[in-house]
């Protein structure tokens, strides 16, 4: 653009300033400057397109007003672009030059930094960028390093540098001003409270051999306070483990143990370790900061040892446990994500090998602390799917109609739909070439930064390609453009899918992404102190017309069906009910019965019990059954011999002394003698009464 054609120009300024210590009003003085150059060149900037960014640093290369900046260059609504500072741009030398080239090159915005005095109409802007982007992005650098002396310094001479652990304090101390606002400096110093709290957890670990992940919980349930820089409110085993391992409750306070790398295309940060020979240098020793006796850490140290080599192979290359993977587009298995705790909204993870808990529970966070038998809840969702899907008329029914207004909605909004995405295929191809030509840049010695940005490219290339897809549809180009779904096509597909889901023909797409997720509730179960689950399964229009159709209409809501699924299992011994019935039948005896099948014996009274409920009759106690076995009794044997002697005026110790048995099977034997005749049975009271002999001892033959 010409210096003197700009008095229509649409001229943009970006701002920015780095922490949230600084003053907010540098935006409005950023602001200012950029609008100040823009009248000196006969330009004015629309409030519209004043674009800024707060409290963010500039090493970041993801930030939503250059991100916006960006994003109006490429869709043609700026002609320049003025900054108060290249600096405000970026600090990262790739990613300055970068958007430059992007900005001036292939969008042909005119830039102008008004403290470097650089402006893409004239000559050299590139030279002058690359020099004053150099010397922005090295001040970064001198700055970190100035600050990481400074705290060191601070650290050697026992002040705070904020990195002190759990069970500590930092105090002002008095004659320690520093810097130009004069603040004081802090000591460190332990914390009564929190100490307790630390001390605590090493007796449990050491003395009273409690699992890591016991403690944790337990801490969280008991409401113990977290560390000063806590991001989340419960303990969970990483931050035992950690206070575990940390010397610094020994009295060995370092610092500077790790130290930040950023990686110059992403702006991502992480950590590694510094060189033992530099960091040891920053290690002091402070008897005064002693919590743990030198003992118990030693003791606590080999514990978690042995805790790692038993875990070795559990673990990554990371160190950290192979555990689930957070992908819920490649689950582990079919329930990953798929349900959710009522009461917390915390997912259910797996709890060993068969089971899944609520991840509140796990951590101490919530009282939900029933298990869900991990085969019980896919077996349960399969027969409700199936029960749903399959021969289902009036839901196949109901999707045709909803497909058919969907593409009827499709059809009207058209045109619209494609100038939305031949606009979005555009910014998504300069955005792929933009990444094309820093990959192109990118020294081969930085694989981290090569690794991202192939990551970036690869995703932004399936992104073209699904708007491509899409784009194809909407001109007729493709074939799949016009709807071949029928009515019968339908039902055969909720068919297939109800038989697949089965057969883990579908193993690769998860299940929530089928079902959505799955409120579970705590309820109680009738008949026993333990609870078991219930929730909704409802599925939506949306997600059935996307498995059974290609997913690109236009969806809508209308047949969404919903049904209580109740994650209770048939009882241990409901598969031996039938037999223990059979046999039952047979007048068997309940140990015999146990024993001939290989069940408990309380298996049988509670089958037994279940087919009384179930009959409508009311249960009858095992020890009034026995007259149905038919079995000929001690006293039924000697009934008629008792009768004799009882006549005779035998006392009944005496009969019991004759028969080698107890007297209440000589009563048993008089009562059936009488009740199998169908006589009344004598009280024996009565028959006392009438005896002229109450006593053996006075029985002379």
């Amino acid at each position: 653009m010409s210096i003197n054609s700009q008095a229509m120009a649409r001229v943009a300024s970006y701002s920015r300033y780095s922490t949230s210590l600084q003053d907010e009003s540098s935006l409005e003085q950023q602001q200012n400057r950029c609008r100040e150059k823009a009248s000196q060149l006969g330009m004015g900037i629309s409030s519209y397109l004043e674009f800024s960014d707060a409290a963010l640093s500039g090493t970041k290369p993801d930030r939503k007003g250059v991100s916006d900046l960006i994003n109006a260059a490429e869709n043609g609504l700026i002609d320049v672009v003025i900054v108060d500072s290249l600096s405000r741009l970026s600090r990262e030398l790739c990613f300055t030059l970068s958007t430059l080239k992007n900005l001036i090159q292939v969008h042909g915005v005119r830039f102008i930094s008004v403290t470097e005095g650089i402006d893409s109409a004239l000559g050299n802007w590139e030279l002058s960028a690359i020099i004053m982007g150099y010397t922005h992005q090295e001040y970064i650098k001198t700055l970190g390093s100035a600050v990481i002396r400074g705290q060191s310094h601070a650290h050697l001479n026992g002040f705070s540098t904020g990195g002190f652990p759990f069970g500590y304090k930092s105090v002002s101390k008095e004659g320690s001003e520093f810097g130009r606002q004069r603040k004081l400096r802090k000591e460190v110093m332990v914390h009564e409270a929190h100490s307790q709290w630390v001390r605590k957890v090493f007796d449990w670990f050491v003395k009273d051999k409690m699992p890591i992940q016991q403690i944790a919980k337990e801490l969280t349930k008991l409401e113990a306070p977290k560390d000063h820089r806590a991001t989340v409110s419960h303990w969970n085993h990483q931050s035992v483990s950690h206070m575990l391992a940390n010397q610094y409750y020994i009295g060995h306070c370092a610092y500077g143990k790790k130290t930040n790398v950023r990686n110059p295309i992403s702006g991502k940060v992480h950590q590694k370790l510094r060189p033992v020979e530099e960091s040891s240098k920053l290690i002091t020793l402070r008897e005064d900061l002693r919590i743990i006796d030198q003992e118990t850490f030693d003791q606590a140290q080999e514990m978690l040892e042995e805790n790692r080599s038993c875990y070795a192979k559990n673990r990554g290359k990371a160190g950290r446990f192979k555990g689930s993977t957070n992908d819920i587009q490649n689950p582990r298995h079919h329930l990953q994500g798929l349900f959710v705790c009522s009461k917390c909204n915390s997912p259910f993870i797996t709890h060993g090998a068969n089971y899944m808990q609520c991840k509140g529970n796990i951590v101490g966070s919530c009282s939900v602390k029933t298990c869900l038998p991990r085969v019980l809840a896919k077996k349960i969702i399969i027969q409700n799917l199936q029960r749903l899907l399959e021969r289902n008329q009036p839901l196949a029914e109901c999707l045709f109609e909803t497909l058919k207004k969907s593409i009827e909605a499709r059809k009207t909004n058209q045109p619209n739909e494609f100038e939305v995405l031949t606009k979005d295929l555009k910014t998504v191809t300069s955005k792929l070439d933009r990444l094309l030509g820093l990959f192109e840049d990118l020294k081969e010695d930085d694989p981290e930064g090569q690794k991202d940005l192939r990551d970036k490219i690869k995703a932004r290339t399936q992104e073209k390609k699904n708007l491509e897809k899409q784009l194809a549809k909407l001109t007729g180009s493709s074939k799949q453009s016009t709807p071949a779904s029928t009515l019968p096509l339908i039902q055969d597909k909720l068919n297939f899918i109800a038989t697949a889901i089965g057969n883990d023909t579908l193993s690769k797409i998860p299940w929530v992404k089928i079902l959505g997720a799955i409120e579970l509730l705590e309820v109680d179960t009738i008949g026993h102190k333990r609870k078991h689950f219930a929730g909704f399964l409802k599925l939506e229009t949306s997600r059935l017309l996307s498995l059974v159709t290609d997913g690109s209409e236009i969806l809508s809501d209308g047949c969404d069906e919903e049904v209580l699924l109740d994650f209770i299992g048939d009882p241990e011994w409901f598969d031996f009910k039938d037999r223990i019935l059979e046999l039952h039948a047979k007048k068997m005896k309940h140990k015999e019965i146990a024993k001939a099948l290989g069940c408990p014996r309380n298996w049988v009274t509670l089958a037994l019990k279940a087919h009384a409920e179930e009959s409508g009759v009311p249960y009858v106690d095992g020890r009034k059954l026995k007259k149905r076995l038919g079995n000929i009794t001690l006293a039924m044997k000697i009934a008629d011999e008792a009768k004799v002697l009882i006549d005779k005026g035998w006392l009944l110790q005496e009969i019991a002394k004759k028969f080698g048995c107890c007297r209440d099977m000589i009563t048993a034997a008089i009562k059936h003698w009488y009740s199998s005749r169908r006589l009344p049975v004598p009280d024996g009271r009565t028959r006392r009464k009438s005896l002229e002999r109450k006593s053996s001892k006075k029985r002379n033959d």
